[in-house]
This record gives C-alpha cells, sequence and structure tokens, in this order.
C-alpha cells in the first residue's frame, strides 16, 4: 500500500435555543497547497488532524489529503467527497476514456487502497458514516435514468434509495441517509439505507444539509435549525445564514460575515487568515474544537483554511 504522507509544504414543535453570546474563540491557519494546484474545498477530517479536500489543476479535478502539516495529492485520480474516523473516504475517479461527466465511485484509505462501486455512465459515493456506509448517485444509463443509492459496509452493490433523481448528502451511524431532489417542486427526503422513508419536508420549507445522530442541520429561510429525524422536532440555533456540516450537534457553514460555526449556546464569525477573508466552512470534527473550510485572497483564490478554537 503506498502511504499519502509524502508532499512538501508546511415540521413539528419549535424550541428556540437562547441566543446567548458564544465563548469560543477560534484561531485561523492556512493549510498548504501543490504547485499548479487551485483549491476549491475541504470536504472531510478524521477528526484528529488529519483533513481531505477537493482542488483542481490544469488537467482537472484533484484529491488532496493534508496530514501532520504536509500535503499530498490522492492517487488514481481519487476526489474525495467524504471522510470519516477510521480514514476512509468516499469519492470518485475520473475515467479518462470517456466524457468527463463520467465517474466511477470509489472508497479509499489513507494507505491508497481503492474499492470501485458499481459502474454506470457516472456514480458518485458522496456522504459516509463510521461504518463504512456510503450514500451517493448513480446513472446507469445516459441520459435516461438517474437513481438515489446507497453502499452498505463491505458490499460494491448499490441498493436503490429512490429510483428518481435525488442526491444525497450524507449518511450518519444510525443509517439514516438526507437527499434533496434535482426538481425543486419535489419534498426533501429522509431514508433508512433500505429505501424506506422517513420523513419528507415539503418543498420550499427547509434546505436539508446534513445529518449526523438522527438530527439533520438544516436551513429554514435565514434560520438555522436543528431537526430530529424521527420527531420532526425544530431546534432554532443563534444567528442566521447557511448550515453545510454538523457533528455531534456543533454546525458549521457560511454566515453574513463567511465561514461561521452554530452551537446552541450561541453563533461563531470564524476569522480569517491575514490579507483574506472566510467564505465557508466544510468540516468540523467530533467536539467543534477544529473547523475547516475556504478563505479567499484578494484575487479571489480560495485557500483551504483550519480554524483552531478554544
Amino acid at each position: 500500500m503506498r502511504s499519502l504522507c509524502c508532499a512538501v509544504l508546511s415540521v413539528a414543535a419549535v424550541v428556540v435555543a437562547p441566543a446567548t453570546a458564544a465563548a469560543t474563540t477560534c484561531t485561523p491557519a492556512t493549510l498548504p497547497s501543490l504547485p499548479g494546484v487551485t483549491l476549491s474545498e475541504v470536504t472531510g477530517t478524521d477528526h484528529a488532524g488529519t483533513y481531505v479536500g477537493r482542488g483542481a489543476d490544469a488537467g482537472g479535478p484533484v484529491g488532496l489529503v493534508w496530514q501532520d502539516g504536509q500535503v499530498a495529492r490522492l492517487p488514481d485520480d481519487f476526489v474525495p467527497h467524504d471522510m470519516n474516523d477510521a480514514g476512509l473516504m468516499s469519492g470518485t475517479v475520473s475515467v479518462a476514456s470517456f466524457p468527463s461527466s463520467y465517474q466511477r465511485g470509489a472508497l479509499m484509505d489513507l494507505d491508497g487502497g481503492i474499492t470501485y462501486l458499481d459502474s454506470g455512465y457516472s456514480v458518485a459515493a458522496a456522504g459516509l458514516n463510521e461504518d463504512g456506509d456510503a450514500v451517493g448517485w448513480v446513472y446507469p444509463q445516459h441520459p435516461v435514468i438517474h437513481y438515489a443509492a446507497a453502499w452498505p459496509a463491505g458490499t460494491t452493490s448499490a441498493v436503490v434509495l429512490d429510483p428518481t433523481w435525488y442526491v444525497p448528502a450524507d449518511v450518519d451511524d444510525d443509517g439514516l441517509a438526507v437527499g434533496r431532489p434535482q426538481d425543486v417542486t419535489r419534498p426533501q427526503r429522509v431514508w433508512r439505507l433500505d429505501g424506506t422513508v422517513v420523513r419528507d419536508f415539503p418543498a420550499g420549507t427547509v434546505e436539508l444539509a446534513d445529518i449526523d445522530d438522527g438530527v439533520l442541520a438544516a436551513a429554514r429561510g435565514d434560520e438555522v435549525v436543528l431537526i430530529d429525524a424521527e420527531s420532526g422536532a425544530v431546534t432554532v440555533l443563534p444567528g442566521t445564514g447557511t448550515p453545510l456540516e454538523i457533528e455531534n450537534g456543533v454546525v458549521v457553514g457560511t454566515g453574513p460575515a463567511g465561514a461561521t460555526m452554530w452551537r446552541t449556546s450561541g453563533e461563531t464569525v470564524l476569522p480569517a487568515p491575514a490579507g483574506m477573508t472566510t467564505r465557508e466552512a466544510t468540516a468540523v470534527n467530533g467536539d467543534g474544537t477544529e473547523v475547516a473550510g475556504i478563505s479567499t485572497t484578494p484575487s479571489g483564490d480560495a485557500v483551504a483554511t483550519v480554524w483552531r478554537c478554544a
């Protein structure tokens, strides 16, 4: 197996949370990049200081991993969408012999070991839980069929979550998957991994972002809310914005001032590195002490950023 640490460079009842000021203080630090690579976003963390993300060079999308202050390109043109605590990544591999929209869904570990999932016109493994269950989407034929899919841990054959055009975003350790429809007039949805629908949210009511421990992070207008997937109970978090990720009740995303973290105790605007502005936070570890996302330079270049919070 190849080591990857080799590169240079260092809706129901509503509960309103108390709007107390957050005592959290966060310090930003930019992550290194590789020559010729423009970073677009951080997509996951193992909660132990390793981060993965997507970037691009002259040849197209690339996958990156940061460990111990170093950055490396992931092998086999693997581009990660998510990462669990064990260091397993879900993502895609572009197929050079086919049009650029053709991808293979795959899982990769931090040693570079890769497992390819079902083949089709295009397959993507998006969300991943701690058990290794993955969710994503499949185009078995082009351009007629598109369905939401799950790959239970240890298998490479997809379970159909929904035979219509839904895009699953993530799956939690309870086996609940969250997805958004391509047709915005259709409901947003939570499934079990056997395809059973747990809850639908009518179009226009909320925008589902992520799920963890049965709790959904969602936007309801300008509000950031937590929704219990089983009961539908809603908790409104202090502040406003668009959530992107939830972990143990800590939500990160983008607010009016850029990258932001929300807890029931308050909202924290994540400061920009010197000379930059923040855009969004896309990953958070298990206790909210490290957050990762994107800052931008004055020229608009995206730079991977980590915030260490006390």
